[in-house]
């Protein structure tokens, strides 16, 4: 399997990933500490906000770095076995569960805050809750992802009787 077309596109889809989570953290981190490249500035919703924002920011930035780090995972595995194989749909699983906790984290944020931040004031609050059609997307997305990994454990079945009988 290591000369197949599939397993050259997944070495190569891996470094591209490894590069894209490199580059996410370093760009994150910049964001997080303050670090400015001239007029290149990285700026965070939640970090304005304060307080627990920052923390949340973490939290949806790490289990989206743990998400690419599976992907990777997975990749490799295509890169040097079957395609289906075990290790293939369990990381392709811990990718799609990482991957909705860090957009569900990352959508419910900014209204969970809100929320706090108007009960614990004196008197009442408005509170305006927002959700864009892009969040709702990126959770049906990975919504979809739990599917196709279910998706490729019955390929790894039907592969698995296909070779018992030949």
């Amino acid at each position: 399997m290591q000369n197949s077309p599939i397993a050259r596109t997944a070495r190569l889809l891996r470094f591209a990933v490894l590069i894209a989570m490199l580059l996410v953290v370093a760009i994150y981190l910049a964001g997080r500490f303050g670090i400015a490249a001239g007029p290149v500035r990285v700026e965070s919703a939640l970090f304005r906000v304060g307080g627990i924002g920052p923390w949340i920011a973490d939290l949806a930035i790490i289990l989206f770095t743990l998400a690419l780090w599976q992907l990777a995972k997975m990749l490799s595995a295509i890169a040097s076995g079957p395609i289906f194989a075990p290790p293939v749909t369990a990381s392709f699983r811990n990718f799609a569960l990482l991957l909705f906790l860090s957009t569900l984290v990352d959508v419910l944020a900014l209204p969970l805050i809100a929320v706090i931040q108007a009960t614990a004031g004196p008197g009442h609050a408005a509170i305006a809750l927002k959700f864009e059609l892009r969040d709702l997307m990126l959770l049906a997305g990975s919504l979809f992802l739990f599917l196709l990994a279910r998706m490729m454990d019955q390929a790894r079945a039907y592969e698995a009787e296909l070779e018992e009988i030949v």
